[in-house]
C-alpha cells in the first residue's frame, strides 16, 4: 500500500510508540512530557511567527478555513529556497533549546507559557477546519474562554489533569497515524480516538487511585 506523503514506516512505528507511552504512562512519565510541551510550543510559537512574517496572507486564508489543516501544513513545510530551509532548521534547534533551558530553570513558568500558546493554536483550529467564522475578535475570545475553563480544572485537579492530557495527546497522535498511514476515513479516526483515550484515561486514573492509596498505607491513614 503506498504512504501517505509525509509518513513512512519508521515514523509509523516510532510516532506508536511515542503514543502508547503516553496513553498508558503519560503522568509517570512527567519530568520528560514538560520538556516535550515546552519545547513544543515553542515551536508552535515559531511557526506563528514565520507565517505572519513570510506569509501572513496565506496565515489569514488558514485562519478563515480555506486552507484547511493539510492547507497549512503544507504552508509550514514548503520552502521556495534554501533560506527558507535554513531558517526553518534554525528555528526548530532555537524552540528545543529554548525550550528545554526554560523548563530546566524556570518550570513553572514554562509549563503556564506553553499552555497558553497550546490554547491559541487549539482555539485558531476551530476556524481552520471550518468550524466558526474567524475574526480577529473571535480568536482572543475563544482562546481565553479554553483558558479559563483548562486552567480551572489544572490548578483544581493538577495530577488528574497531566493523566488525562497525556491519554488525550497519545490517543490523538495514535488515531491520526493510523489513519493517515493507512487512509482511513474519519469516522475509523473517530472511534479510535474514543476507544484509546477512554482506555488510556482510566488506565492513568486506576494508576493514581493505586498510588494515591499506597501512600496512605505508608503513611498510616490507611490500611493494606
Amino acid at each position: 500500500m503506498t504512504e501517505p506523503h509525509g509518513i513512512n514506516g519508521i515514523l509509523m512505528v516510532l510516532g506508536v510508540l511515542l503514543g502508547i507511552a503516553l496513553l498508558f504512562f503519560g503522568y509517570r512519565l512527567e519530568r520528560y512530557i514538560g520538556y516535550v510541551r515546552a519545547t513544543g510550543a515553542m515551536g508552535l510559537l515559531f511557526t506563528a511567527v514565520y507565517l505572519c512574517l513570510a506569509n501572513p496572507e496565506q496565515l489569514l486564508s488558514a485562519l478563515e478555513g480555506s486552507l484547511g489543516l493539510s492547507g497549512l501544513a503544507r504552508l509550514v513545510i514548503n520552502s521556495p529556497n534554501a533560506l527558507h530551509v535554513s531558517l526553518k532548521v534554525a528555528a526548530i534547534v532555537l524552540a528545543i533549546v529554548w525550550g528545554a533551558l526554560a523548563h530546566r530553570f524556570f518550570p513553572r513558568i514554562s509549563e503556564s507559557v506553553s499552555m497558553l500558546i497550546v490554547y491559541v493554536w487549539l482555539s485558531a483550529l476551530v476556524f481552520i477546519t471550518g468550524w466558526a467564522a474567524f475574526s480577529l475578535v473571535a480568536l482572543p475570545i475563544a482562546a481565553l474562554t479554553l483558558c479559563i475553563v483548562i486552567s480551572g480544572f489544572r490548578i483544581c485537579y493538577t495530577k488528574l489533569f497531566r493523566a488525562l492530557e497525556s491519554a488525550i495527546f497519545g490517543s490523538l497522535l495514535i488515531s491520526w497515524l493510523f489513519t493517515r498511514f493507512y487512509y482511513l476515513p474519519l469516522w475509523i479516526f473517530i472511534l479510535l480516538l474514543v476507544i484509546l483515550g477512554a482506555s488510556g484515561c482510566v488506565a492513568q486514573i486506576l494508576f493514581l487511585r493505586k498510588k494515591a492509596k499506597d501512600q496512605n498505607v505508608m503513611s498510616g491513614k490507611e490500611t493494606a
